[in-house]
């Protein structure tokens, strides 16, 4: 799988970003601290395994700045070609897939793509950095068995999944020192329901008892309740008649003040209130009445005592206008003042920039010169062009001068090398005698007679049949669970495949023994022959002897790697040089061209030809200003005469020999105040004594209403003068008021008895009497309702008691509870043991294949290591249990990773990251994803590793991260480069 292009809509900083990368060997992205590194590599994790939902830690890269969040990834597959990948934004995002055609594939399409790697997988293998690699050193046997188990197995993450499940089902039926699962809910059941059984026995007689007792009860309470409805019946009637008798009494009582009442009616409705307002209002009446007469008197007399001057109020429009001309005048004159003044500083100013520029440029050619904004824009453009060529001549006679300096000093270098290098011819015999003491080192006769003896004891027959037929047991189980669960065709395929992997290794044959014995012997004989500190110290030498050859000749290769670069570099320099010679001069006749068709003197520099462009400019500008200056203030002083001469009109003189035209105005509009508000009192007099004669006639016609009013009250109570209307209206009221308390004593009455007859018959009873009875039955009343209440609560206790032994059930039924709590448990118990089973056949089968491939990785991983430490450390221990890994030195030392320095731990984890990723190779190859590893690496350790990286990058794609330049420039010459400010590219 190769990752051929990147479009980014909106993620993190980026915004409709573009990335091409290249499609073999190892492409480094360099770029500075925030220039998106982090930001990329997160990118294509999310394209290739979908967003982190919001309720995540995760961070989601959410753009600011557009609403547009996804983007593309295309990849190209050695099975289905190039396939696009596309998610948009959203709590999870949706995700499609397009072929090479641009048509859209299933997404379902994408997990076959993925096959068994996982985010999680492709974060602790593919994908990492520092941090991220440094973590490999925490890996348990457990965990590496799980990278194995994925890597090498197809259907491995179904297995997985099916391996969850039944620990899930387990978990759900039963728990050591679980409440909730189902076999522990159960068991506790069946211990309650036992001891219940025992217990019901017990219980019957006391049962029949309690139900007699409380029928006897109830017998006994219908009674009392009998009793005490007829004593409330007759309590509540001597109750409620006693209380009707007031009610009698009042209305005898009314009946006989009505009749001895003097003559009421008749008599208007509220007569002696309406009678009281009329003579309220008619002494009001006449008080106004002559309050008016007095101010018509008054009002007569003001408006003889006022005259006015008609003639000064005829010109009352021109007076205003002229007063309200005079502000405007003294305004005109201020600006013309002002206009004096500055029109005067606009001469100067002139004067003053002729002169800067030279006496040569008159007033007609400077205003026949054109200096428009793109005559401007032009000269503009040309000097910033000759100041960015002068400002490259300098850059570029600084980058030559450092070229050739670097190139002496390279060749120089190379030349030291030369001399230190042995001939090939001595540097092959020297290998061949480190090749001849290597077998005879006493460590290496030790390990091959080791490794012998294991190949002796191995028997491998008897191991492949137990993996074989757990693997076999294994996939039967598998398949039926499957089956069960609904995915029948899964099942069948992954249950085929270890079935089959289970009949394979049943079929394997026994290793024999081919001579191992006396090749032992051999091995042993030679062994005693061997002097190993002679050996080892020569053995020593040979190998600094040669490393540090193989050191000069990497560093020889290098310097003419850097030679060639170099003298390229210098080159194009020099190209560089004569293309700034060539637009030097295009542009100096570009600026001379300029000067001919403007007239600009050649002996100005050509970076004060913009300031004197700008002085012609300002010249024009106030040539113009000045015409402006002189035609306002004509205006001006034409508005100022005309308004002179229209003032001598009014006053009837000539203002020549006034002192101030302000006071003219001020008496003159003061005399035409004075006039018009004599003319507005006048008018106000008439107004109001047009009012006061209206008012003092509608005066006359209430009065008249008021009396007539009168009348007819005293012609409806029928009387003839105004103390026998008093007299008869105060009976009225008293009348009213008897008959309306006569008539709520009767409602009442009517209201608390629907017999009148029945009453009277009843208040013919004495009062004593009446109330010794009440008292009796109140008594008796009170004793029965104890009574009642005490069989009610004896009766309520029996019931509960009775309830509470109904609801525990019969004796037969608590038995067929307890039967058939046993029976599920039986159930649950075999459901339980079948769970059990078939996760232990599974795990037992993931054990045996992990122990199969985890010596494929160690071995890869110490070839790897060896190679990054060039032999320092020859073997890798496996972890066991919860220990880490153990690394043994060439002097068969052993070192806990913890206790290597921190670049020989971190050559160790990257060695096992690659042994680990290429288990992975028969799902797909996958691209590596590194961010700057290699940053504590020294330069000899970061050239190794990079050597390294270069050989995995022959055979699949890797994407290296990074800050440094120096790390970029071991892995390519030709890096991709982020910019610390991204810009925006357009979309294709």
């Amino acid at each position: 799988m190769i990752i051929k292009r990147l479009h980014i809509y909106g993620f993190g900083r980026f915004e409709n970003y573009v990335m091409e990368l290249e499609d073999n060997g190892v492409q480094v992205i360099l770029g500075e601290n925030e220039s998106g590194k982090s930001t990329i590599m997160a990118f294509i994790e999310y394209m290739l395994f979908g967003f982190p939902k919001k309720s995540e830690k995760r961070l989601r890269y959410e753009p600011k700045t557009t609403q547009a969040y996804g983007g593309k990834l295309q990849l190209q597959t050695s099975e289905h070609g190039l396939l696009t990948i596309e998610r948009k934004g959203g709590a999870s995002g949706t995700v499609d897939l397009y072929n090479d055609n641009g048509e859209k594939v299933d997404p379902g399409f994408l997990r076959k793509i993925l096959a068994e790697v996982n985010v999680s997988t492709f974060r602790n293998v593919f994908s990492f950095n520092l941090d991220g690699l440094q973590k490999v050193g925490e890996i348990k046997s457990e965990e590496l068995g799980e990278y194995l188990f994925n890597a090498g197995l197809t259907g491995a993450q179904q297995l997985n999944v099916i391996s969850d499940r039944l620990e899930e089902e387990q978990q759900k039926l039963f728990k050591p020192n679980g409440k909730n699962p189902l076999i522990n809910q159960k068991a506790k059941t069946l211990v309650e329901l036992d001891r219940q059984v025992k217990q019901w026995g017990k219980k019957l007689d006391d049962y029949n008892t309690m139900k007699a007792d409380l029928e006897q009860k109830k017998v006994s309470m219908l009674q009392y309740e009998e009793r005490k409805r007829e004593v409330r019946e007759r309590l509540t009637a001597l109750q409620h008649y006693q209380s009707i008798r007031p009610l009698v009494e009042k209305e005898k009582m009314l009946k006989t003040q009505l009749d001895e009442l003097p003559t009421a009616l008749p008599f208007p409705e509220e007569g002696l209130e309406r009678y009281r307002r009329l003579k309220d209002r008619l002494v009001d009446l006449e008080s106004e009445h002559q309050h008016i007469a007095d101010l018509i008197q008054e009002n007569e007399e003001s408006q003889k005592s006022i005259e006015i001057d008609e003639s000064l109020l005829a010109k009352s429009k021109e007076i205003r206008e002229t007063d309200s001309s005079l502000r405007l005048f003294k305004a005109r004159q201020a600006d013309l003042n002002r206009l004096r003044e500055r029109a005067a500083n606009v001469r100067q100013e002139i004067e003053a920039e002729r002169e800067s520029i030279g006496t040569e440029w008159t007033g007609e050619k400077i205003r026949s010169t054109n200096t428009d904004l793109v005559t401007k824009q032009q000269l503009l453009a040309i000097t910033k062009q000759l100041d960015e060529l002068e400002g490259e001549q300098k850059r570029l006679d600084r980058e030559l001068e450092q070229a050739r300096m670097k190139l002496e000093e390279n060749e120089k270098k190379l030349e030291k090398m030369e001399k230190q290098r042995l001939p090939e011819e001595e540097i092959q015999a020297y290998r061949e005698k480190l090749t001849r003491l290597s077998h005879q080192s006493p460590q290496q006769i030790r390990e091959q007679i080791q490794a012998l003896k294991d190949i002796q004891k191995t028997t491998t027959q008897s191991s492949n049949k137990w993996i074989g037929w757990s693997m076999i047991s294994l996939g039967m189980v598998v398949a039926l669970m499957m089956m069960i669960l609904g995915d029948r065709l899964i099942g069948l395929v992954i249950g085929v495949s270890l079935i089959g992997l289970g009949f394979i290794l049943q079929t394997r044959k026994e290793t024999k023994d081919d001579g191992i014995s006396g090749r032992i012997r051999d091995l042993n004989k030679q062994l005693d022959q061997v002097d190993e500190m002679d050996v080892e110290e020569e053995s020593k030498k040979l190998n600094d002897l040669l490393l540090n050859q193989q050191q000069i000749t990497l560093q020889i290769r290098y310097a003419d790697d850097q030679t060639e670069e170099l003298e390229r570099n210098y080159q194009q320099i020099a190209r560089r040089y004569d293309q700034w010679e060539l637009d030097y001069h295009r542009t100096q006749d570009q600026l001379n061209e300029w000067r001919e068709r403007f007239s600009m003197p050649k002996h100005v520099p050509y970076h004060m030809l913009v300031e004197i462009f700008e002085r012609i400019d300002r010249i024009k500008q106030r040539y113009k200003e000045k015409q402006k200056l002189e035609a306002e203030m004509r205006q001006i002083e034409q508005s100022n005469l005309h308004f002179i001469k229209t003032l001598e009109q009014l006053l009837g003189y000539d203002l020549e020999g006034s002192e101030s035209i302000e006071v003219e105005v001020a008496q003159l509009t003061a005399r035409l105040d004075k006039e018009m508000e004599h003319q507005k009192n006048l008018l106000q007099l008439q107004h109001d004594h047009e009012e006061l004669c209206r008012r003092e006639e509608a005066m006359k016609k209430k009065l008249e209403h008021y009396l007539e009013e009168a009348d007819r009250l005293f012609k409806t109570a029928e009387v003839d003068d105004e103390e026998a209307y008093w007299a008869k209206g105060k009976a009225n009221v008293t009348y009213h008021k008897l008959m309306e308390e006569l008539r709520t004593v009767q409602i009442q009455l009517d209201q608390m008895s629907s017999d009148r007859f029945q009453v009277d018959a009843f208040l013919g009873q004495g009062v004593n009497e009446i109330q010794s009875e009440i008292e009796e039955l109140a008594e008796e009343l009170e004793k029965v309702e104890a009574n009642v209440d005490q069989l009610r609560d004896e009766s309520s206790t029996l019931q509960a008691n009775l309830a509470f032994l109904e609801e525990d059930g019969t004796y037969s039924e608590q038995l067929h509870q307890l039967e058939a709590a046993k029976s599920e448990f039986a159930q649950l118990t075999r459901k339980w043991s079948i769970y059990r089973t078939a996760q232990y056949a599974l795990n037992k089968a993931k054990q045996n294949y992990q122990a199969e491939r985890q010596p494929k990785v160690i071995q890869r991983a110490e070839t790897y290591f060896s190679n990054l430490t060039e032999g320092r450390y020859s073997h890798l221990i496996p972890p066991n249990g919860e220990e880490s890994f153990l690394v043994e030195r060439k002097d068969t030392l052993l070192f806990n990773p913890e206790e290597l320095s921190r670049a020989t731990k971190e050559q160790l984890y990257l060695a096992l990251r690659f042994a680990l990723a290429q288990e992975y190779e028969s799902q797909g190859v996958f691209p590596f994803v590194l961010d700057d590893i290699l940053v504590n690496f020294d330069v000899k350790r970061r050239t190794l590793a990079a050597r390294l990286i270069e050989g995995i990058g022959k055979e699949r794609q890797i994407l290296y991260f990074t800050c440094h330049e120096e790390t970029a420039g071991h892995l390519t010459n030709h890096p991709y480069r982020l910019k610390a400010v991204i810009q925006e590219t357009q979309p294709n």
